[in-house]
């Protein structure tokens, strides 16, 4: 179950994200819709973009054919395994072309670029550094606002 820390985050990555992605064709998803991985198998990113064809075209309740341009999940100390290479592993098979890995313990965003169908570490930013996407021209995530959500270290022992 996320926690509301986990929650925030992924609101204002909705948010900074949402105001681009309108002014570039894009639609931005919350948690809870399904990307079809495999015949048996769903993931569901924490915070998705997709062009507005592939957003038309999928289900009402996932995205059963097709992918999203970018995944983002937020890692949480119980999933930071299964983020880093379980859904890496399903994202790249699908062929979602980035992937990013927000880790608020860190506070870092690392992008990762598909590659010869295997991703690759391609931008890294932390502490309240603003993450300027290479991709998506023009994308600023000012991690500070991301942090603000987040505990301090301090105030997290125990």
């Amino acid at each position: 179950m996320p926690t509301k820390w986990h929650e925030r985050i992924c609101a204002e990555l909705m948010l900074l994200l949402g105001t681009w992605a309108r002014t570039h064709g894009l639609v931005v998803l919350g948690s809870g819709y399904r990307v079809k991985v495999s015949e048996t198998r769903g993931a569901v990113p924490d915070v998705q973009l997709l062009t507005e064809a592939a957003y038309e075209a999928a289900g009402d309740a996932g995205m059963d054919h097709g992918r999203p341009e970018l995944v983002i999940e937020v890692v949480s100390p119980g999933s930071k395994r299964h983020d880093r290479f379980q859904k890496l592993d399903w994202y790249a098979q699908v062929g979602v072309p980035e992937y990013w890995i927000v880790e608020p313990e860190e506070r870092s965003l690392t992008a990762h670029r598909l590659q010869a169908d295997v991703y690759a570490i391609v931008q890294h930013a932390q502490g309240d550094e603003v993450f300027r996407s290479k991709h998506f021209k023009g994308l600023k995530v000012p991690l500070s606002r991301l942090w603000a959500a987040f505990p301090k270290k301090a105030s997290r022992a125990g």
